[in-house]
């Protein structure tokens, strides 16, 4: 990974020496080791909250993504502990699953192949050929490529994954050993995870499997408990299958496709229309489908057409049912396993045929609008996917409207390549040149309306003449057929595919790339926020009316479920591998009851997001039947069917119980080999015990543990439970998560207080706005990140790159500035601890002081507000980046200097508000100022009242002044060939309305109106009419829009009070009291402060109440000479100019910001006139008494000026003194 080259490093080896200072502080005092307080004692009426993490799998280091997730439950737990409450954060280590096995046996197998070290043969140098680019309706719980790609950076052999995780071949070897890397990874884990200065209670930390046998009994009894209450069955399932080895083909048995599960289709049955077709006659009687596959069942009303390719080989095979099937051999065989057949394993061909054998047939299809549609003619139908059967919908698929387009028109030629895509729908049956026998059944159905594709092929088709002629489709099979709208697609309209072919200009089928294009364009649009407008359907969105449709057709004979692999598994055997409903035991989620137990929890959950929620209600929706079993791999028995081991989502799913004893029986040994701390041995956890301890209201009845030690157990258990946050990404939902709603419900079917309490789930993390990839070299370890960022810089940075359930971004600009930032702010605790005695004591009372405390007291809140919602970006913003924000600001205010008691009020409140997220700095600080005790037992802040009314002033000052520095810099270096309207501005004048232009007040009169009528602002269609008959208004027509639009942003952004006609507060006064502070921050000499009454048109066009006008003029001045006299002072002689009505505090003001190194304070400069202000300055100074000759200028000192003649006069007490044109200035250190 690519990080920039930092200059120095000294900042970042500063904050790594902090951290593992602070580190080992936590550690020798046990601040994380939190333990349930005594039933019935003081202690126990604290609120608890327990945070957990899905356990991460121990076969590599954690990477940035895995903290990323984990940051949001260690920011949340940081947070709920400054609530006072007593919090635990354990943590688990997965080992269950098939990946160490597999992993293990490969490297046997790859030292038994290859040797040891193994010398592998030479990679080929031609790559992999590139995929044809599909677009599909992803499952958005899946990521967009592999797990296991994305962690092994495309490596074949595993010794070369190994030895990219830094291990040398000695090393390797002993990985052969599944138990190694039960003993390798986990202490890693743990010292990786620690350096990032996680709140965990590694007390209670294990891993899985049976060889941890205190875990292994827990989920033995938690299975025997699930069986009991019927939750688990035992049946047929949907599996990958290699029909050369006879059984299941999971990941560790291919040599190909690890990682592809059962892709579900709706097999859409076309009945073949008699006259059969020749090489069909004989069947005469029977019912006869071409079957095509789809993932888009909802499109159906749409078909126009099926496509067929000419010289793809079919087979006519006859099912259990008697029915007649046309598919592709391949897709014949996945059925054969899939109860479809008299026997299974074996297809009953009762004809073989070529797509030329079935072209040109009439068919009826369901749902269709037509009532007869035709099979036509597409040459690059392939054989690996599908049915080799392509159903079109040119209305929505654009390739098939240009295709039958062609089809009916012009010559077609042969050079195309199309996939059967899932995602299409169908009509007639035809031909075109993109359809595949891949995924799917070979046959495609039209639906041109909504598929780019099909309404591609089908314009093609109508189009070339020859080409149909060729493949004898005669007119009428094509030119009636126009697309059907069954969709009404956003910016598409009802026709989506016609719409998108005829913007992008595509002329045929074989503008294949402008087809992709339309096909990214509409597909994934059309299914997300497409409406059905057919019949029965109207009004309701695409994506929720899929399954109900599909069902419709299965209902009605019309269609079957059909499974095929997602992609191409090869076994080792060199077996192609298909799904098959294959013997296991599963968990029989959707089960009605279970379901809306589960749906009643759920609705307990704080989810922080609705998508969160809708996805999880989906998921319901759907999911059922989750297989738990397994045969090969690590994990736990199932206790009835030891030959079957427990699946490794099926033992994560309410190990969280675990944790509140686990301390109790390892004592933080990851395996519970230790000296049990309760004296317990793995042997005594039966499932009576762990009755007694989860259930409270099981009896003590002959247990083999004493019952003072289990009610410590049961005590722990009732204290921590339930689980207050589970945190993970949002790819668990359809699952783990789900998963762990239906088991808790499952297990404590009748005690709700065991429900989970809140679900946090969030997006995947990108780096530097790209996928994680060691291919790419794109990649971060947790290690790597601590090591570049320091923890405290990369939590930050992990802070600020998104809360939602989309993509989140870990920037390593960000997390560079952001150590940095850190760094300055520490640096700038130590200058005001060093220097507190010179801040400003006394009362609180200037305008900038309440201005800042309530400014504070506003961040405490909001804050709060976000890290509640777990918005921890946004809590950042107004917690840290604004908060520091108000420093500044005040800093800029106070021209009398900041007050010591609220700067350090605001170090304590930064410091604890920032403590959950940048935990190690803070404790830092926290010691700094001398707290007794660790931040982490410290309170969140109390805030104070908030003035509103000076927020407002606050932000009025602020924006007026960059509105101000804005004008300024557009007068003073006007845009490139603009005149320059100022050559120098030394004075301002700032103009303040007291009320708005008329038409203004008309504007802003109409809108409240409006706002009160509609609650809230109705579109900018009535608006406008509002003002359309008001004649005030007619001379500003063109300025009236923009007006308006910045009207409602300002109510958007400061509520109702934005239309009221006058401002809140008086601005002159306002103004006054900060006169300083703009004089400074516009680099002025005076400021007049006005009503705009006074002022020409053009200032009170512009000028309006909240929104203060600025002009500037260069006023008249006599330049001084300033000398100084003190030898070796590095201080020169200056001009200074100087101007009418100056006072001595301006001119001390005016000489200090010439060199602001050498004086800080005017307070160090001492003003001197010569007492001969002729001969003086030609006097040689006489270095033991250099203000010999000279004289003090008076404090209560008026310049006067004559510019014409070039003078300067001082006026004192009424006397009138002449200082000549050189004065004297001396520092004082």
């Amino acid at each position: 990974m690519a990080v920039l080259e930092r200059k120095s490093t000294a900042k970042l080896t500063e904050l790594l020496q902090i951290e593992q200072k602070v580190q080992k502080k936590w550690e020798e005092e046990k601040i994380f080791e939190e333990d349930a307080p005594l039933p019935g004692s003081k202690q126990a009426s604290q609120p608890k909250y327990i945070v957990t993490f899905p356990y991460p799998y121990m076969n590599g280091r954690l990477h940035l993504g895995h903290t990323f997730s984990l940051s949001k439950a260690e920011f949340g737990v940081g947070y709920q502990r400054l609530q006072g409450k007593k919090c635990l954060f354990p943590f688990g280590l997965h080992c269950s699953g098939m990946p160490i096995k597999a992993s293990a046996d490969k490297l046997t197998r790859e030292m038994a192949d290859y040797g040891y070290p193994p010398e592998f043969p030479p990679e080929k140098e031609e790559g992999e050929p590139e995929e044809e680019k599909e677009v599909t309706i992803k499952d958005k719980s899946k990521g967009k490529k592999s797990k296991l790609k994305a962690k092994t950076g495309g490596m074949k052999y595993q010794w070369q994954i190994m030895k990219s995780l830094g291990l040398k071949d000695e090393e390797i070897k002993d990985f052969a050993d599944p138990a190694h890397w039960l003993k390798y990874f986990p202490p890693h884990c743990k010292e990786d995870l620690r350096k990032m200065g996680i709140k965990v209670d590694w007390r209670r930390s294990f891993l899985t499997t049976d060889a941890n046998p205190y875990y292994d009994s827990f989920v033995r009894w938690q299975f025997l408990r699930l069986k009991e209450r019927n939750k688990i069955k035992f049946g047929k399932r949907h599996t990958i299958f290699s029909p050369k080895d006879g059984q299941p083909c999971m990941d560790h048995d291919r040599q190909s496709g690890e990682g592809v599960g059962p892709q579900e289709y709706t097999l859409i049955k076309l009945k073949v229309n008699e006259p059969y077709p020749p090489k069909l006659s004989k069947l005469k009687g029977s019912n006869i489908f071409l079957v095509a596959a789809t993932l888009r069942p909802e499109t159906m009303f749409g078909q126009t057409n099926v496509w067929i390719r000419p010289d793809m080989k079919y087979v006519a095979h006859r099912l259990a049912s008697g029915e007649i099937f046309v598919s592709t051999m391949r897709a014949a065989r996945n059925m054969c396993y899939q109860g479809f057949c008299k026997v299974d394993g074996k297809v009953d061909v009762v004809a073989d045929l070529i797509g030329q054998d079935i072209m040109g047939i009439a068919l009826s299809g369901p749902l269709t609008s037509y009532k007869t549609i035709y099979t036509l003619p597409m040459l690059t139908i392939k054989a690996d996917k599908g049915t080799g059967v392509v159903t079109s919908v040119p209305s929505d698929a654009p390739d098939d409207f240009a295709a039958l387009r062609d089809l009916k028109n012009k010559q077609l030629t042969e050079t195309k390549s199309r996939r059967a895509y899932a995602i299409p729908s169908a009509s007639a049956v035809a031909s075109a040149s993109a359809s595949a026998s891949g995924p799917g059944t070979g046959v495609v159905t039209s639906v041109p309306s909504d598929a780019p594709d099909d309404f591609a092929a089908l314009r093609d088709l109508k189009n070339k003449q020859p080409f149909r002629e060729k493949y004898g489709i005669k007119p009428e099979m094509v030119l009636p057929y126009e697309p059907v709208p069954i969709i009404d697609v956003p910016d598409y309209g009802t026709l989506s595919a016609v719409t998108v072919c005829e913007r992008l200009k595509i002329q045929s089928q074989n503008d294949r790339d402008k087809l992709q294009e339309a096909k990214e364009q509409v597909y994934l649009k059309g299914f997300y926020e497409g409406v059905m407008i057919v019949k029965g359907f109207e009004g309701q969105k695409v994506q929720d009316v899929k399954k109900p449709i599909q069902q419709k057709m299965i209902d009605a004979g019309e269609a079957v479920k059909y499974m095929e692999p997602e992609k191409t598994v090869i076994s080792r055997s060199n077996d192609e591998c298909v799904v098959a409903l294959c013997d296991q035991w599963y968990l029989e989620y959707g089960e009605e009851k279970w379901k809306q137990l589960a749906t009643k929890a759920l609705s307990q959950v704080e989810t922080y997001s609705d998508d969160v929620r809708k996805n999880f209600l989906a998921t319901l929706d759907w999911l059922h039947e989750h297989a738990c079993s397994r045969s090969y791999g690590l994990g736990s028995r199932i206790p009835w069917d030891p030959q079957y081991l427990v699946e490794s989502l099926s033992d994560s799913t309410i190990y969280m119980a675990y944790y509140t004893v686990a301390h109790f029986l390892q004592g933080g040994v990851f395996d519970g080999s230790g000296k049990s701390p309760a004296n317990i041995k793995p042997e005594q956890m039966t499932p009576e015990v762990w009755d007694y301890v989860f259930f409270k209201d099981t009896p003590y009845k002959n247990l083999p543990v004493p019952k003072a030690t289990l009610d410590k157990l049961r005590a722990e258990f009732e204290y921590w439970y339930p689980v207050d946050l589970r945190v993970s990404g949002k790819d668990l939902v359809p699952n783990h998560l789900t998963y762990y709603i239906y088991n808790h419900v499952a297990i404590w079917p009748n005690d709700s207080s065991k429900w989970p309490k809140s679900i946090r789930a969030n997006g995947h993390l990108l780096l530097n706005s790209e996928k994680m990839s060691k291919q790419t070299g794109n990649f971060l370890t947790l290690t790597d990140a601590v090591n570049k960022f320091s923890a405290d810089g990369m939590r930050l940075a992990l802070s600020d790159a998104g809360d939602t359930v989309e993509d989140s971004n870990f920037v390593t600009k960000m997390a560079d500035a952001g150590l940095l930032r850190l760094y300055t702010y520490l640096e700038w605790v130590k200058e005001m601890i060093a220097t507190k005695d010179s801040l400003r004591t006394g009362p609180t009372n200037t305008t900038s002081d309440q201005i800042f405390i309530s400014e504070i007291n506003k961040a405490i809140l909001e804050t709060q507000h976000f890290y509640e919602k777990m918005l921890f970006k946004e809590a950042m913003r107004t917690g840290f980046y604004e908060f520091q924000a108000f420093r500044d600001k005040y800093r800029e205010y106070e021209l009398e200097g900041m007050h010591k008691e609220l700067i350090f009020r605001f170090i304590e409140v930064q410091t604890l508000m920032l403590s959950p997220i940048c935990p190690h700095v803070c404790e830092y600080i926290w010691e700094l100022l001398g707290k007794p005790r660790s931040i982490m037992h410290e309170k969140w802040p109390v805030a104070g009242p908030v003035d509103e009314k000076l927020i407002q002033i606050s932000q009025y000052v602020t924006d007026a002044a960059h509105d101000f520095r804005i004008r300024l810099k557009q007068l003073l270096t006007p845009a490139k060939g603009k005149k320059v309207k100022l050559d120098n501005a030394t004075h301002g004048t700032i103009w303040i309305a007291k009320t708005y232009p008329p038409w203004q007040n008309t504007v802003l009169s109409t809108l409240k109106t409006l706002h009160e009528q509609n609650k809230g602002f109705p579109d900018m269609k009535v608006i406008a009419n509002a003002f359309k008959d008001k004649p005030e208004l007619k001379k500003y027509m063109k300025k009236l829009m923009p007006f308006v639009q910045v009207a409602k942003e300002n109510v958007e952004k400061n509520g109702i009070k934005a239309l009221n006609l006058t401002s809140e507060f008086d601005e002159v006064e306002v103004m006054n009291k900060f006169k300083k502070y703009m004089i400074n921050t516009l680099d002025l000499e005076g400021i007049d402060i006005k009503y705009s009454d006074e002022a020409d048109d053009k200032v009170k066009e512009d000028c309006c109440p909240g929104k203060p006008f600025t002009t500037f003029r260069e006023e008249p001045y006599v330049a001084v000479k300033l000398v100084n006299p003190q030898p070796m002072s590095g201080l020169f002689e200056i001009k200074l100019p100087i101007y009418e009505g100056d006072d001595k505090t301006k001119v001390l003001t005016r000489i200090m910001k010439t060199d602001r190194s050498k004086m800080k304070d005017i307070c160090q400069i001492k003003l001197l006139m010569y007492e001969d202000p002729i001969k003086g300055p030609r006097t040689i100074p006489d270095m033991n008494d250099i203000e010999k000759g000279k004289v003090v200028v008076p404090d209560n000192a008026t310049f006067q000026v004559n510019v014409p003649k070039e003078t300067v006069t001082i006026q004192s007490k009424g006397k009138k003194l002449d200082p000549g044109l050189t004065l004297v200035y001396i520092v004082n250190s």
